[in-house]
């Protein structure tokens, strides 16, 4: 009878055991997803935060040579005339 309940419990341990496995691969699937989820996101942030780079640069050039025609032109923004 020590036997019997031994391998009963040894055959409930072993599917313990199996199932614990099924839950470990698909827990590693996740985190596998979780991942590459994360890799994309930081290259898709780190491409939006070049592309607000290159924008700022472009503002900034813009504004240089404006500020460099007036000086250049003679215009007065506060004297009443639409330029």
């Amino acid at each position: 009878m020590f036997w019997f309940g031994h391998r009963r419990r040894l055959r409930d341990l072993e599917d313990r055991v199996r199932q614990l496995e099924k839950q470990n691969s698909i827990l590693s699937l996740a985190l596998q997803n979780i991942q590459s989820a994360l890799t994309a996101a930081a290259q898709n942030q780190t491409s939006v935060a070049k592309d607000v780079r290159d924008i700022q640069n472009i503002v900034s050039v813009f504004l240089q040579q404006a500020e460099a025609a007036d000086v250049r032109y003679g215009f007065d923004p506060g004297d009443g005339y639409d330029h």
